[in-house]
C-alpha cells in the first residue's frame, strides 16, 4: 500500500511541478498575443481534447507532466516572422518573457511551498555539514553522545539479553563501534553456532551482553537513533601543575563548549581562549557532560606593534612591544577599549600603565586633535594560557530529534526567499560537481539523483508525512528552475542565450543552426540522464 501511495505521490508531484512550469509559458504567451495551439496534461498519445478559443486542451495517456505547443516556435517558415500571432513574429523582449516564464513559475512555486511550510512548521532541509552544525547551535537538532538505542522490540533477542533504551553501544564482538548499522546488521543471519557480544555504557557502568549462538538472530530487535560523525576537539595532554589540571581537565576529555559556545574545531577553541581568561568548559567524559571552570593566569591584553615618529606616543616614550595594562586606572583588554578611552579624552592628558619586559611603567601622553596618540594596537596572547594540547577528531553522535522551524507569515516569506536562494546556489554547485565528476571519472557524485532516485526519495518522504513531502516538492521545483535557466542548448536558458546573441548581433540566428545545436544539447542531456539513472538503479539494488 505504501509503495502504491508513493508512486501516486511521485507522479502527482512531478506533474504539478512540470505543469506549473508549462503554465508559465502558456500564460505569458497568451498575455503577449501568441497563439497557443495546445496545452496538454500528461504526454501523448491523447485520450481527450477540446478546442476552446483556438487552443486544444488535452488529457494524454502518459500521466507525467504536461506540455505547451506555441504557434510559430519553429521559425523556418519566413511567413511566421510577419505573423503577429506566432512566437517568431513577436519582439525580442516578448520572446524572452515567454522563454523565462516557466523558470519564474517554478521559483514562485518553491517560495509559496516554503512559505506555507515555514508558517505551519516544517523540518529544515539540512544539505551539508555546516547546515547541521548551525542547526545544532540554534537548538533545532537535539543530539546526544555516542550511539544510543532508541527502542527495543518486545520479545526480541535484545530484550531477552537485557538491553535497554538509551544504552550507549561501544563495542560489537570486541570491536569499537565505527559503522553502527553495519556492525549491528552483521549480527543477523549468522550461523547458529557463533556467539556474539555487545559492550554498552549504562550510566556509569560498563556492561557486556553475550548472545548465545542458539538464539534466533534473524531479528535482533534494536532500533538506533540516527547517528553521524561530528567534528570535536579532544584534549591530548594537560600542562602539569596548571590551573586547567588543578580544575580537573584530563587527557582524553572532549571539549564540547567553552563559555556556552559550541566548539567543533581547534580554531573555535583558540578564538575563545585567546580573548577570555575566565573559562567555563563543557567537557564530555564517558559520554556524560560535566562543567569545569578555569581561571587562566593572564587576562587578554593589548600590545603596541608600532609607533609613528613625532606622534604624541613616540614623544612620550612608548615603544613597540609595550603591553597596555590600564589607561587612567581603567583596565584595558581589547584594542577597542584603548581607542574608546583615548577618543573620549581628546585634548586631555592620559596616564598609561604599561608592562615593558616585566617592568611596570607609567607614561603620560596627550592625544592629538584627532583623538589619537599614534600607535598601532593588536591583541596580546600569552603563552601562559596555553595549558592544553588539543586536536581535532570526529565523534559519533546520536541525532535524537530534528525540531520543526516555524515563523509568523511575514517572516516566513522572507525565510522562504532566503532558503530558495541558498538552495539554488547549492544546486548550481552540485550540477558543476556532476559535470566535473562524470567527465573526469565517469562517476555520479553522492547526493545527486535522477528519476529513479527521486522516486525512491519520494517513498521516504511519504513515510515522514505531508510537510516533509511539501519541502521535497519545493526543492524539486527549485532544482527544475535552476537546471532550466542554465544557458545550455535544449533548455530554456539555452533558448534565452540565443535571444541574447540575437540582441547583440542585431539579427536572428539561422533556424537550422539553432535546431542543430539544440539537437546536440538534447543528446548530451539524455546521455547525462542515462548515466545518473544507471547510478540510481545500482544504488537501489
Amino acid at each position: 500500500m505504501d509503495f502504491f501511495i508513493s508512486a501516486i505521490a511521485f507522479i502527482v508531484i512531478f506533474s504539478v511541478i512540470i505543469l506549473i512550469h508549462e503554465f508559465g509559458h502558456f500564460w505569458t504567451a497568451r498575455k503577449v498575443g501568441i497563439k497557443v495551439e495546445e496545452f496538454g496534461i500528461g504526454l501523448p498519445p491523447r485520450i481527450w481534447g477540446k478546442k476552446v478559443k483556438g487552443t486544444i486542451y488535452s488529457v494524454n495517456w502518459i500521466p507525467f507532466g504536461g506540455f505547451v505547443r506555441l504557434y510559430g516556435e519553429d521559425s523556418s517558415d519566413p511567413k511566421l516572422l510577419k505573423d503577429k500571432k506566432s512566437f517568431a513574429g513577436k519582439s525580442l523582449r516578448q520572446r524572452m518573457a515567454v522563454v523565462i516564464a516557466g523558470v519564474v513559475m517554478n521559483f514562485l512555486l518553491a517560495i509559496v511551498l516554503l512559505t506555507v511550510g515555514f508558517s505551519i512548521g516544517i523540518e529544515p532541509l539540512l544539505v551539508n555539514g555546516d547546515d547541521v552544525l548551525h542547526a545544532i547551535n540554534d537548538g533545532i537538532i537535539d543530539i546526544d553522545y555516542g550511539v544510543r538505542i532508541k527502542s527495543v522490540d518486545n520479545g526480541s533477542v535484545a530484550e531477552k539479553v537485557g538491553l535497554q533504551v538509551d544504552d550507549v553501544i561501544t563495542k560489537v564482538n570486541g570491536v569499537t563501534l565505527v559503522n553502527p548499522q553495519k556492525q549491528l546488521n552483521d549480527l543477523t543471519g549468522k550461523p547458529a553456532d557463533e556467539n556474539f557480544s555487545l559492550e554498552v555504557l549504562r550510566g556509569d557502568k560498563n556492561l557486556t551482553f553475550n548472545l548465545d549462538g542458539g538464539e534466533n538472530l534473524d531479528s535482533f530487535g534494536v532500533e538506533l537513533y540516527g547517528s553521524m560523525y561530528l567534528p570535536r576537539v579532544f584534549v591530548h595532554d594537560v600542562l602539569p601543575g596548571s590551573e586547567s589540571q588543578k580544575a580537573g581537565i584530563k587527557e582524553g576529555d572532549v571539549i564540547i563548549a567553552v563559555n556556552d559556545k559550541q566548539v567543533y574545531k581547534v580554531s573555535d577553541y583558540q578564538d575563545i581562549v585567546n580573548t577570555q581568561n575566565k573559562l567555563k568548559y563543557t567537557i564530555l567524559r564517558n559520554f556524560k557532560e560535566i562543567e569545569i571552570n578555569v581561571l587562566l593566569p593572564d587576562k587578554q591584553r593589548t600590545v603596541i606593534v608600532n609607533t609613528l615618529i613625532d606622534a604624541p606616543a613616540y614623544k612620550a616614550g612608548f615603544r613597540k612591544g609595550d603591553v597596555i595594562v590600564s589607561i587612567n586606572e581603567n583596565l584595558i583588554e581589547k584594542p577597542e577599549d584603548a581607542i574608546k578611552i583615548t577618543n573620549e579624552n581628546s585634548g586631555g592628558e592620559l596616564t598609561y600603565t604599561i608592562n615593558r619586559g616585566g617592568d611596570i611603567k607609567e607614561l603620560k601622553v596627550t592625544p592629538a586633535d584627532s583623538g589619537l596618540i599614534g600607535v598601532g594596537l593588536i591583541d596580546f596572547n600569552s603563552y601562559k594560557n596555553n595549558q592544553l594540547s588539543v586536536y581535532n577528531a570526529d565523534f559519533l553522535t546520536s541525532i535524537k530529534k530534528i525540531n520543526d522551524v516555524k515563523y509568523p507569515v511575514h517572516i516566513a516569506i522572507g525565510e522562504a526567499f532566503m532558503e530558495s536562494g541558498r538552495l539554488a546556489g547549492l544546486t548550481i554547485g552540485m550540477l558543476g560537481e556532476l559535470v566535473r565528476s562524470v567527465t573526469s571519472q565517469f562517476v555520479v557524485p553522492e547526493g545527486i539523483a535522477g528519476p529513479v532516485g527521486i522516486a525512491r526519495l519520494t517513498y521516504v518522504f511519504v513515510q515522514d508525512g505531508l510537510m516533509a513531502l511539501l519541502r521535497f516538492m519545493a526543492l524539486l521545483s527549485l532544482s527544475l528552475a535552476v537546471i532550466n535557466i542554465i544557458p545550455f542548448p535544449a533548455l530554456d536558458g539555452g533558448r534565452l542565450l540565443f535571444l541574447l546573441i540575437e540582441a547583440v548581433r542585431g539579427k536572428r540566428i539561422p533556424q537550422k543552426w539553432e535546431a542543430s545545436i539544440n539537437a546536440l544539447g538534447f543528446f548530451i542531456l539524455i546521455a547525462f540522464l542515462f548515466i545518473v539513472t544507471y547510478s540510481d538503479i545500482i544504488q537501489l539494488f
